[in-house]
């Protein structure tokens, strides 16, 4: 499994967007599947922040002397070739129309599986997140209780949006595997925008109940999920620090769900 991370652009339909890029497989090869996350800044119907997640498969793969990999998927509106660095540390994908229209985007690999392989079924969940972040309180938070200090400043700024977030298990469930995370942040602390968040974390707090499993993922943020197995919704709120507490983000349903190789 190699997931990479970068930005989506467009024209003006998408415009600094997250964007997420997932070959289960790893190493591209003919019939391998391609999962892509990210979210149009507008659609051409002229609705604002609509996620875009596809699972589609490699139709067409070459390889160069010098060691890239060449390889092509897309069968709608939108047809993507990509050139992948040897090793596969880099992706550079050409997006593509009929119309003549093409965009070039670079996403870096943020994860890869160990070598002795995954054995777990990989899951994506996608949602949205808002996240909001009191300023009174971390200037205060050391004085006051952050509950109270939360009373005392409901207006507070939105640092996340409704913005899109992607989870992901992706060697299955079980205390101390990967787990992470995917969201951009509308506003960072530092005032910019549009700046990707990624959560490189671990599992942990396993806890199994009829019908649904509880787990952590601990990174700089912790996000406490619960998975229902009959709906493969996943429920998730989010920590940070004392100035934050717990906040909800609310159930991400299932957008993709791999089974290892020769399952």
């Amino acid at each position: 499994m190699f997931i990479y991370t970068g930005k989506l652009n467009w024209w003006s339909e998408a415009v600094d967007e997250v964007f997420v890029v997932a070959l289960p497989a790893g190493n591209a090869t003919k019939g391998d599947q391609i999962f892509t996350f990210s979210q149009w800044t507008h659609d051409s119907k002229g609705n604002k922040k609509v996620t875009w997640c596809q699972t589609q498969t490699i139709d067409k793969v070459t390889r160069e002397d010098n060691g890239e990999h060449g390889f092509h998927f897309g069968a709608g509106w939108y047809r993507y070739n990509v050139r992948a660095t040897p090793g596969y540390e880099t992706l550079t994908i050409t997006m593509a129309t009929p119309n003549g229209g093409d965009r070039v985007m670079v996403v870096d690999r943020m994860y890869h599986s160990e070598p002795d392989g995954s054995n777990g079924a990989a899951r994506f969940w996608a949602g949205r997140l808002n996240w909001c972040v009191s300023l009174l309180v971390y200037f205060y938070h050391d004085c006051l209780p952050s509950r109270r200090m939360a009373q005392l400043t409901p207006n507070r700024p939105q640092y996340a949006d409704n913005e899109p977030i992607l989870v992901v298990v992706p060697d299955g469930f079980g205390a101390a595997k990967p787990a992470l995370a995917f969201w951009q942040w509308s506003v960072d602390k530092d005032g910019k925008t549009k700046v990707n968040c990624i959560q490189n974390g671990s599992q942990d707090d396993d806890t199994p109940a009829e019908g649904s499993l509880k787990f952590n993922i601990s990174a700089d943020y912790t996000l406490h999920c619960t998975w229902d197995e009959k709906t493969e919704q996943l429920a998730v709120s989010m920590s940070h620090d004392v100035a934050t507490g717990i906040q909800e983000v609310g159930p991400l349903t299932l957008a993709a769900h791999f089974r290892p190789l020769g399952e």
